[in-house]
């Protein structure tokens, strides 16, 4: 079998050579589209078990619903005319949270988003619609704006998890 392979190799070195290069151009595309799924961002599962980091996140994920995966990202919403928020303004902002936490996000597809149609392979893209958790982080101490805690799941290494926190959420329905 040896004596076989480097006997073709010696006869057709070009052949050799282009099949080497092909081979090594698929393997550069495969590696750059499925680098993401390499680099997880969850950060306690190469832990063993019994360690209590593990335990800790464990049980921050069962009891409390905070996952290690999770993007995180904040809205800064204050006045336009940089005025105190008033009662009425903390209750919109409250009610407009509620809203964005009912609205389903749908990733866009990877081939209409210029940044990453040239790295995505269709059939690998992981889809990562959903419905966002939105709420009130914090109003600074002033009053002069609140903080808005928006989280979403996934990968947040991946391309198209970059395109989901882009996405605009539809419209609303009600009236």
């Amino acid at each position: 079998m040896i004596r076989a392979l480097t006997g073709f190799s010696t006869r057709h070195p070009w052949k050799v050579i282009a099949l080497w290069s092909v081979t090594g151009i698929l393997l550069a595309v495969a590696a750059g589209a499925l680098m993401p799924r390499a680099m997880q961002a969850q950060t306690g599962d190469f832990l063993p078990k019994d360690y209590d980091s593990a335990a800790a996140l464990r049980t921050a994920d069962e009891r409390f619903g905070v996952t290690s995966d999770a993007g995180r990202f904040t809205v800064l919403v204050g006045r336009p005319d940089g005025e105190p928020l008033t009662g009425a303004d903390r209750k919109n902002i409250a009610s407009v949270a509620k809203d964005l936490g009912s609205r389903r996000v749908t990733m866009p597809d990877p081939q209409d988003t210029p940044s990453t149609s040239d790295d995505q392979i269709p059939f690998l893209v992981t889809d990562y619609s959903q419905t966002p958790k939105v709420g009130v982080s914090m109003t600074a101490p002033d009053r002069t704006f609140t903080l808005l805690s928006v989280r979403l799941e996934g990968n947040t290494v991946d391309p198209g998890m970059h395109n989901l926190f882009g996405a605009t959420p539809p419209a609303s329905t009600s009236t």
